[in-house]
């Protein structure tokens, strides 16, 4: 039957059935799931996922000041940092660049770097890195932030 023959009493009891509908799986499904997620919401963490002691909450340790942080857009520029700072003489065109390795003895150019991004290969003794940043701390073998430190790229 179309829509146009319908009378007014059938096209009515359509619409209350459809009002009266039961939920869909779907919508049982998600009101389950809810739920579950303010149930797990409200438990509290399990002894191995809490935060040590010392922790103010905001990921610092009490005492820690938050002002100190690496900021990315100091570092040197990988063309400023290879040539003027470590005296690397680098060979060829474009992008990407030959230079002796400092990491191995090294007669021949075999240490690949990109001018754009800093990143770093060697054919030879395969160090490689992705950044000024990862060069330095390879270099001269230390962490993350004394590698900030000394590239003036830890702003206080």
């Amino acid at each position: 039957m179309t829509e146009e023959q319908k009378s007014p009493v059938a096209a009515g009891a359509d619409a209350a059935r459809l009002a009266t509908r039961q939920p869909s799986h779907s919508s049982k499904f998600n009101a389950r799931i809810a739920q579950a997620l303010a149930a797990f919401a409200a438990k509290p963490l399990a002894a191995s996922h809490q935060e040590p002691q010392g922790f103010r909450g905001d990921g610092f340790r009490q005492g820690c000041s938050k002002t100190l942080r690496f900021d990315r857009s100091l570092l040197p520029s990988p063309a400023i940092y290879y040539v003027e700072q470590l005296a690397m003489r680098l060979h060829g065109r474009g992008l990407w660049r030959d230079a002796l390795c400092p990491f191995h003895k090294d007669s021949s150019p075999s240490l690949r770097v990109n001018l754009e991004t800093g990143a770093f290969r060697c054919m030879a003794c395969g160090v490689h890195g992705g950044d000024v940043l990862a060069f330095e701390m390879q270099r001269t073998g230390c962490d993350f932030p004394t590698a900030a430190k000394c590239l003036n790229a830890w702003r206080a």
